[in-house]
């Protein structure tokens, strides 16, 4: 790098660095987070999860329920017993992940 350039650069540096520090304001780390968080679902959009999911249970046992190797009792069961305890959990663990993703790391 040629010396002028050079001196330019320290010139610079020098007078960047004999001003005053710039500060962040006080709340500045909660508005961060209230732009970064991703909105929350309304009670329209979680009424619509649940009948999609209730749908998509019903359907399942609906298919299912012609299978030879399954037998009546999957479709009676087994089914609905996953369901019920996978469809509550799957939607736990969502609103989970979208509340860390929404997290700042410090």
């Amino acid at each position: 790098m040629p010396e002028r350039e050079q001196e330019q650069i320290d010139r610079l540096l020098r007078d960047a660095m004999s001003g005053p520090t710039p500060k962040l304001s006080p709340d500045f780390e909660a508005q961060l987070a209230r732009r970064m968080r991703p909105p929350g679902l309304t009670t329209g959009a979680r009424w619509a999860l649940i009948l999609y999911a209730a749908i998509a249970v019903f359907v399942t046992i609906w298919a299912t329920k012609d299978v030879p190797q399954l037998g009546p009792w999957i479709e009676q069961w087994a089914v609905p017993a996953v369901a019920l305890a996978l469809v509550p959990l799957s939607f736990v663990w969502t609103l989970r992940r979208l509340e860390r993703s929404a997290r700042i790391p410090r």
